[in-house]
């Protein structure tokens, strides 16, 4: 029986995690420019929809519609969804919707919440943010995703 040679890529949390956020932090310095054109594009919805929910698909759709041109790169979009997580834009629920764009294929994306000022965390997905010329969602959207 031959043997496999080793592999640098051997499962390991916390090497996983360093090459995540290097490679974010990449993506972030080469959409210097870009990143803070959607940040504002995005305080703009949050503020107008205080207690939504989202996912970062209709966050990049609602960017799009803004007139915020595509980034260089599409893991830029990520960085965009980390940084409003970690600056408190956007709270993590826990639960998983499927995306909706034809592109996406139906995967199963978080779902975020825009938080509302003043309030404590409650998170129950029962106003999600529909996209201009849409129906409001029904409560399935709210169901987490089975994959």
């Amino acid at each position: 029986m031959r043997k496999k040679p080793p592999s640098d890529d051997q499962p390991d949390l916390f090497s996983a995690k360093e090459a995540r956020n290097e490679a974010m932090k990449r993506v972030e310095d080469n959409a210097v420019d870009w990143m803070p054109l959607c940040m504002a594009a995005f305080l703009n919805v949050a503020h107008e929809n205080q207690g939504a929910f989202v996912t970062g698909e209709d966050v990049r759709l609602l960017i799009e519609q803004r007139g915020i041109p595509p980034p260089h790169h599409h893991n830029a979009w990520g960085a965009v969804i980390n940084n409003l997580v970690r600056g408190g834009f956007l709270e993590k629920t826990g639960k998983h919707v499927h995306m909706k764009t034809r592109r996406s294929h139906a995967r199963a994306t978080p779902l975020y919440r825009i938080p509302i000022k003043g309030e404590p965390a409650c998170v129950q997905p029962s106003n999600t943010l529909t996209r201009p010329g849409t129906p409001p969602a029904s409560t399935a959207t709210s169901r987490p995703a089975t994959a």
